[in-house]
């Protein structure tokens, strides 16, 4: 084989190792995208699941230089979407004690809505304030607390989970109000603020 069909060849495979590189790259990104993407300065991580993909999002607190992995069940994208007060969050964060109420004949959805708020509000290593569940109004034969808007003072917080015909976070007064148009659609709403305190939104 003479020199010329010899550069000839090294050049071609040379161009197709060329092409074939950056197709893997292109692939490998569009896969990455897939499953990772950044929001507002946060990376996210879809991890698919057979019950619903869920969304672990890397949040830094406190100084601390090691981060929060915080699981949303939506991704942060379509939460972006929903009506929610400016610096809802600073009525929540600035109190000493909380109160989670809602609806005295709401199910255990309305408690997983609760759970989501609760599990970041109350969490020693995150923003430590006290936080316990309560309904609006009392019920026969059972001892729970009732706490209502009414019950706010400087020190205790209310989020009122309830149900009406919008989606949206907005407060009267001092009492943040969570509303969903149903106790599935509660849980959603209730990821946003959860998103909202840890500063995603």
């Amino acid at each position: 084989m003479d020199e010329k069909k010899i550069k000839w060849m090294i050049g071609i495979i040379f161009i197709s190792l060329v092409v074939f590189g950056g197709a893997m790259i292109l692939f490998q990104k569009q896969r990455y995208s897939k499953y990772y993407f950044d929001f507002n300065g946060f990376l996210v991580h879809r991890v698919p699941k057979t019950s619903g993909d869920v969304y672990s999002i890397q949040i830094f607190l406190n100084n601390n230089p090691q981060p929060y992995i915080v699981n949303s069940r939506y991704d942060p994208r379509e939460l972006d979407k929903l009506d929610v007060e400016e610096n809802i969050e600073g009525k929540i964060l600035d109190k000493k004690e909380l109160f989670i109420t809602m609806d005295s004949e709401a199910s255990s959805v309305s408690v997983l809505a609760a759970t989501e708020i609760s599990k970041i509000t109350g969490n020693a290593y995150m923003f430590n304030i006290p936080t316990h569940g309560a309904l609006d109004a009392p019920v026969e034969g059972k001892n729970i607390t009732v706490k209502t808007c009414n019950d706010i003072t400087g020190d205790i917080g209310i989020i009122y989970l309830k149900e009406s015909d919008k989606e949206r976070i907005y407060s009267e007064g001092e009492c943040v109000i969570v509303e969903g148009n149903n106790e599935g659609e509660l849980v959603k709403v209730a990821n946003r603020l959860m998103l909202d305190i840890l500063g995603v939104f």
